[in-house]
């Protein structure tokens, strides 16, 4: 996270690195929108609402399995074999960003980061 002024954030990302120009996997909005100053981490509560606004062509059912897949490492039933899409046998990293615009479908985890010190 570079240092600067601070900003609006109005979108997250969940990618692979840490930060910097590494691969976006998933991002959509926060809402309400989070004014973030320099010298404050900025936090999610649970009033923060964040959702995917991209036009993806999935069923809610199928984002969901996805989703769950993803993040809980939990198998997608029903895809391929009975078995289904299986998670990982071992642990990943995921790291969250937050932006003050769309990083956009080929965005990376620094497209409009906010930035803070």
């Amino acid at each position: 996270m570079a240092s600067g002024a601070g900003g609006t954030v109005t979108h997250f990302g969940v990618g692979s690195g840490s930060s910097g120009a590494t691969e976006l996997d998933f991002f959509g909005t926060v809402t309400p929108n989070l004014s973030v100053v320099a010298g404050v981490t900025p936090k999610l509560s649970t009033a923060t609402k964040v959702s995917n606004v991209t036009p993806d062509g999935m069923s809610d059912a199928a984002a969901t399995a996805f989703l769950t897949l993803f993040f809980n490492n939990t198998a997608w039933a029903n895809i391929g074999n009975a078995g289904g899409l299986l998670p990982s046998s071992v642990a990943g990293s995921l790291y969250l960003s937050l932006h003050v615009g769309s990083p956009g479908e080929g965005g990376l985890q620094n497209t409009n980061e906010v930035s803070y010190s």
